[in-house]
This record gives C-alpha cells, structure tokens and sequence, in this order.
C-alpha cells in the first residue's frame, strides 16, 4: 500500500532529514550522505525505502546518481496528511466521549468510587477456579 509504504517513511528521522536536504536542492549521493553518524550504504538503504514510497527518485548523470524529490511525493505527502488528520478527527471524538464518561461518573458520590474499588479490590484477591477448600475438607 502506498499510504503505509509514506507513513513507513516518513517515520524515521533519517529520512525525514534527507527529504528536507533535497526540499533544498537535488543532491548527489555523496553530498546527501555528508554530515549523518551512519555509513554511505545506511543513507543509500533509506534513499531505497524513500524512492519506493515515491517520495524522492534518483536520476543517473555519468557515473553519479543525483537525488530530488519526486513529482508523486506530493500527493504521496497529501495523502498521509489527509489519512492523519481522519485519524485525528477520530482520536478527537474518542477523548470526548471518554472526557464526557469521565465527568458524569466523577460526578457522583466518592461512596460509589470507594464501593467500586473495593470491589476491584476484593475480587482480585479472590482465589481463581471456585472456592479455596482447607485441607481438612473433602
């Protein structure tokens, strides 16, 4: 899927850090791998991972490969944005209703929150599988 192959991406700070170097300008491999504590062949693998999502493509000058980002990126990029913000809409809705729960049942009595957790209480002491027999019972 193109969305989890964006979101896959843009989930390492690495590669979020190649993209805003060629938001600059095109680079050419070695130029893009100056200045990260990770090999030449580590940044190489996560301009792999960045081409697949379609967010960056490399083209061939000579014997260099220069690097930029790519014309699909930014649908690519529309599309994560818009896929975020549904499930933030979600996320929104979520922590309003559990607000609102929270609130109506904080609004009764503490007797009923300490009845409730004494329950909790007792029932996780409770022996598992039926009633506890002593040792003089049959």
């Amino acid at each position: 899927m193109p969305l989890d192959r964006t979101i896959a991406a843009l989930g390492d700070p690495t590669r979020r850090a190649i993209l805003r170097r060629l938001a600059d300008a095109p680079r050419r491999a070695g130029e893009l791998a100056a200045g990260f504590a990770i090999s030449r062949p580590a940044v190489c693998k996560h301009t792999r991972l960045l081409t697949q999502a379609g967010l960056i493509r490399a083209r061939k000058n000579g014997r260099e490969r220069i690097y930029e980002l790519a014309p699909s990126g930014g649908k690519a990029m529309r599309e994560a944005i818009e896929h975020l913000r549904e499930m933030e809409r979600f996320w929104d809705l979520a922590l309003d209703a559990f607000k609102h729960h929270a609130e109506k049942d904080s609004s009764g009595s503490q007797e009923t929150f300490r009845r409730d957790t004494k329950w909790v209480r007792s029932a996780a002491q409770a022996p598992r599988g039926g009633a506890q027999r002593s040792r003089g019972e049959s």
